[in-house]
């Protein structure tokens, strides 16, 4: 059983949905859009940029950071609902479920995530596309992403580790389909704040529906997709270590802390880490191993 490229996209895609459902708020509709074509953009050009893996210090690092990325993605599924009490069950049993689906191999998590993100881009297609109704010329304006937005849709990142999967799929498309899922979520949302609260004006052929419990799950099962995505990252980094059972155990024991520092860590900090340890590290390994296809 072997990851294959429709998979590996689907994953992606299941991913993105919770991002962009939770900045919707926080950025505007041209801006999401352009900034996850560029995402996507950067995930074709550095398709299986692991195949040479990085020095082991550098290799640790970004282990341990997909560690507490990964516990920061479990968190935001405690983010999806909003209405109830902060507990860290949510997270805990969104973590413990990632740990499951990757305790065999990526592409157990693979197969989940992709089936989980075709219901999902249902879903969001028909709260959306009833959701446009209430949309204003105005709420197509310019201005720009939020930090926390930025730091969320840098969390997709995490998908330049995934190793390059089997067969063909029509990436333009699934690119598509996320950049439409993030200009939608941000045009739906431009007034009411956020898309849960605009889903509490959504009207399915002339009736009031209730959406957010609904919403709140689907987020909460892309939250599950984006902490799969974290993690599986650092375990892939984790092949080069012949033995690298203690290390693993390490790693999910800080995710478990990297739930309790979710609050903790800053916008900022959390788009750096993002950039460097899954952009620039994964473009750095790839170029690094064409020069030495080159000297051979």
């Amino acid at each position: 059983m072997e990851l294959h490229e429709k998979q590996k996209w689907s994953w992606t895609l299941s991913a993105l949905s919770c991002s962009a459902a939770l900045a919707a708020g926080e950025w505007d509709p041209i801006c999401a859009a352009l900034l996850t074509l560029a995402l996507g953009a950067l995930l074709i050009l550095a398709e299986g940029a692991n195949r040479s893996a990085p020095c082991r210090p550098a290799a640790l690092a970004c282990t341990l950071w997909s560690a507490l990325s990964a516990g920061y993605a479990a968190a935001l599924g405690a983010r999806a609902f909003p209405a109830l009490p902060e507990s860290p069950m949510i997270p805990l049993t969104l973590l413990a479920l990632a740990w499951a689906a990757l305790r065999e191999r990526t592409v157990v998590a693979a197969r989940v995530c992709a089936i989980l993100g075709g219901c999902l881009l249902g879903f969001y297609a028909l709260v959306l596309g009833f959701g446009l109704e209430s949309v204003r010329a105005e709420d197509l304006r310019f201005w720009g992403a939020e930090p926390d937005a930025l730091a969320l849709l840098s969390m997709v990142l995490w998908a330049m580790w995934i190793p390059k999967g089997t067969g063909k799929a029509r990436r333009a498309g699934w690119v598509g389909a996320g950049v439409l899922l993030s200009f939608l979520s941000a045009l739906v949302a431009a007034r009411a704040g956020s898309l849960y609260l605009a889903t509490e004006s959504v009207r399915v052929f002339s009736v009031m529906e209730r959406f957010e419990g609904l919403l709140s799950t689907a987020m909460a099962v892309g939250a599950f997709g984006l902490c799969c995505l974290a993690a599986s990252g650092g375990r892939e980094v984790l092949r080069i270590w012949k033995n690298n059972r203690p290390l693993e155990a390490l790693f999910w024991a800080l995710a478990v802390v990297g739930i309790g520092l979710a609050d903790r860590i800053q916008p900022g900090h959390l788009l750096a880490g993002n950039m460097l340890f899954c952009g620039f590290l994964p473009l750095l390994t790839r170029y690094l191993g064409k020069r030495k296809k080159l000297k051979k």
